[in-house]
């Protein structure tokens, strides 16, 4: 039986909660960032020894999220979320590196009434290419292009 240790920090919220947005001193747009580091790596696996201090398979030591938002109801929504991953392996032996990336994300709406709004979001803003995925054989998988939306959305 193999273990395994995955550390994270900060710990992990039990409750499943996000973090509140908070203005940043003397603004009134709110900014909020996450970050985890993660130390998830085989401690012991007697079974197999060559796996022993390799880092678990598709687990980023390193994940940063962070999102700028203005909202006035009176005016429009607009957000940016930027995230970065970085360097993590593909395989148990830690043979076939994946390279960390980031990307960027909007998001914008304009209220139309109390129950109608339209929106645009453009995610990857960038389009940056990144890799998700890969095999011994040379298959790469890659994430997701730009891609844009537009809508209305209603209530009744």
């Amino acid at each position: 039986m193999a273990s395994a240790r995955n550390s994270t920090w900060p710990p992990s919220n039990p409750s499943g909660t996000t973090p509140t947005p908070r203005a940043a001193p003397g603004s009134s747009i709110p900014a909020r960032e996450w970050s985890l580091f993660s130390a998830a790596e085989v401690e012991d696996s007697p079974l197999h020894l060559e796996l022993e201090g390799k880092r678990l398979p598709q687990v980023p030591r390193h994940t940063i999220s962070m999102a700028i938002t203005f909202d006035d109801p009176s005016l429009f929504s607009l957000s940016l979320q930027a995230r970065a991953v970085s360097g993590q392996y593909e395989d148990d032996l830690n043979g076939l590196p994946l390279a960390g990336f980031g990307t960027l994300d909007f998001f914008a709406r304009r209220r139309l009434s109390e129950r109608a709004s339209i929106y645009l979001h453009a995610e990857n803003l960038f389009d940056r290419v990144y890799t998700t995925g890969r095999t011994a054989e040379g298959l790469v998988s890659i994430g997701e292009p730009r891609r844009f939306g537009a809508g209305i959305r209603a209530s009744f």
